[in-house]
């Protein structure tokens, strides 16, 4: 039993290490930055539109989500603590060091669609907190099952989305490969793809 745990301790210790700098930054965030407090997360934004604007997209968000899913609700509570509103390469994103997620809601094609948006933060924040889930449950994601997991939160996204009555393009392995860093500045991110079609 010792060395499974051991084992898995200095595993999580080598997938958290790269993230240290972002998590600095993070965990400095929100006391240098505007910061609400919404469901018990703390919401933290980076961007001129403010704070207030972000708390009510979240806010929507997440009485959405807690209306529609009440699992998915009880486990962002459980895996979110900071969601920074803040530009970023994909529409969103989760570090596990401090359980902080970044939004990004420009990343969302209609941007003029406020329940649209709403929904679209929602099935995001479902997508992350699954991430956070299958840590907390000791599947690290390695290079070896990054597709398998990434199917899986995309999966639960996706199962999500279609009770709000959006609708996301089937996705292959190629797709839900989470991109090299020269990939992530050349193309699209994988998470903007499916609101790219409603």
């Amino acid at each position: 039993m010792l060395p499974n745990k051991l084992s898995y301790s200095v595993r999580s210790f080598l997938n958290l290490s790269p993230m240290v700098p972002a998590a600095m930054f993070h965990g400095t965030a929100r006391f240098v930055l505007p910061s609400r407090v919404c469901h018990g997360t703390r919401l933290v934004s980076a961007l001129p539109d403010g704070i207030e604007s972000f708390t009510l997209l979240i806010n929507d968000a997440l009485a959405l989500v807690m209306v529609h899913a009440p699992v998915h609700y009880t486990r962002i509570r459980r895996e979110v603590r900071t969601i920074i509103e803040m530009p970023s390469f994909a529409a969103g994103q989760y570090f596990r060091l401090l359980k902080v997620c970044i939004i990004d809601p420009s990343k969302f094609i209609n941007k003029q669609d406020r329940p649209y948006i709403i929904k679209a933060t929602a099935t995001v924040l479902v997508h992350l907190a699954t991430h956070g889930s299958l840590y907390s449950r000791r599947i690290l994601a390695t290079r070896s099952n990054a597709v398998r997991i990434e199917s899986i939160c995309y999966r639960k996204m996706e199962l999500f989305a279609r009770r709000l009555g959006l609708t996301f393009p089937a996705l292959g392995d190629v797709n839900l490969r989470p991109p090299t860093l020269f990939g992530r500045l050349r193309t699209p991110p994988f998470l903007l793809r499916p609101f790219d079609r409603r």
